[in-house]
């Protein structure tokens, strides 16, 4: 991947999701999920954005398993 990621890379996939929005997202501290565009995103539809501590990007790979999970059960729903 690019170190250097666009934020439509965050953003798309939220605009064609067609089932329920998460009310919470975690992240990592990428340039994509500051950007002012993901932030506004998220805001308009009402999701807290949580992102991890500066450093500790250990917890990336659980918080995207967390995502997953929660889109998967909106899906089984």
């Amino acid at each position: 991947m690019d170190s250097n990621m666009k934020k439509e890379i965050v953003i798309h996939p939220l605009q064609i999701y067609k089932g329920e929005l998460p009310t919470v997202i975690y992240s990592g501290r990428g340039s994509q999920y500051r950007s002012l565009g993901y932030q506004e995103l998220l805001t308009d539809h009402h999701i807290t954005h949580s992102m991890s501590q500066p450093g500790t990007h250990i917890n990336d790979a659980g918080n995207r398993m967390i995502n997953q999970t929660r889109i998967n059960r909106t899906q089984q729903a």
